[in-house]
């Protein structure tokens, strides 16, 4: 079961209304975009699994997917989020979210 975690800022490729968030640490809300669609979140962090989940909802994991997280921002270096890790937020901070084949 995945959890909603942000506010997508329209309505997703499949006509849905936005997602209602219930992950929320009391912090400011923040933009950010994961594969060019925009999420509103109020943590500080998101962690791996959260990242994917916005990026893929419904998706099941499964330890065959490996997913590969680079991000930028104009606030600081670009970088990756591997599997158990988290990156701190910035307004505006884009995130690629693809899946990778394992060899």
């Amino acid at each position: 079961m995945t959890s909603n975690i942000a506010n997508q800022s329209a309505n997703d490729d499949h006509g849905n209304s936005a997602n209602t968030p219930n992950h929320d640490d009391g912090g400011k809300a923040i933009a950010i975009f994961i594969n060019t669609r925009e999420f509103t979140v109020h943590q500080k962090r998101l962690t791996y699994q959260e990242l994917v989940d916005l990026a893929y909802p419904g998706d099941v994991p499964s330890p065959e997917k490996v997913y590969e997280i680079t991000y930028s921002s104009e606030h600081g270096p670009d970088g990756k989020v591997g599997v158990g890790g988290d990156v701190k937020l910035k307004e505006g901070m884009v995130f690629h979210v693809g899946l990778t084949n394992r060899s």
